[in-house]
């Protein structure tokens, strides 16, 4: 008895010993499970700063240039007022409202050399261009190639149109409008091209 009483104590030793030994097969998978979760979340966390880094970017971007229009609005519309001033003095020095456009040409010409500025125009009180820079625009109406509205405007004028910006200031003297004086102007790009 005593020997089987001893093979019985070494099967149950054996056993237990491979329960033991069996127990731990399941704590790999643990450990896998545990870093896939936490590999899941990294990239998670990943994409979500990513996001909100993006939006962040998006929104500078988008202040930066709501901040240049309304910085070349500013600048620009103030820039075309004083050429008016200096045109309505051309323009009212001489009574017989004959004035000369060679005056006014020179401030044309030295004006369209300045970085962004595309074409200056000269519109009379019937909306005829009576000067450009753009000499296939003169002695057109203006409505032919821009709209009535920088025209039409008692005051200074600004527009953005996308790409470029149009401004427009009326010409007066004392008692009537001599004409409007236009600028189309090509804003530069703070934004690389390739941002949102």
């Amino acid at each position: 008895m005593d020997s089987k009483t001893q093979d019985e104590n070494h099967a149950h030793h054996s056993s237990s010993g491979s329960n033991r030994n069996s127990a731990p097969n399941w704590l790999p998978y643990v450990l896998a499970g545990v870093l896939l979760l936490g590999l899941l979340y990294m990239i998670y966390r990943n994409w979500q700063l990513n996001k909100q880094w993006d939006d962040e970017r998006k929104a500078m971007a988008q202040q930066v240039r709501t901040g240049q229009v309304e910085n070349d609005r500013h600048t620009l519309t103030l820039m075309l007022k004083s050429l008016a001033w200096a045109m309505q003095n051309v323009m009212t020095r001489n009574p017989s409202s004959t004035y000369n456009q060679s005056d006014i040409n020179q401030y044309f010409n030295s004006l369209i050399q300045e970085k962004g500025v595309r074409e200056l125009l000269l519109v009379g009180p019937n909306g005829s261009v009576i000067l450009s820079t753009n000499k296939k625009n003169q002695n057109v109406p203006v409505t032919d190639r821009y709209p009535a509205t920088l025209i039409q405007q008692p005051d200074a004028y600004f527009q953005n149109a996308g790409d470029t910006y149009r401004l427009s200031v009326p010409i007066m003297s004392l008692d009537n409008r001599l004409g409007t004086v236009i600028m189309i102007y090509k804003p530069v790009n703070l934004m690389p091209q390739n941002q949102p």
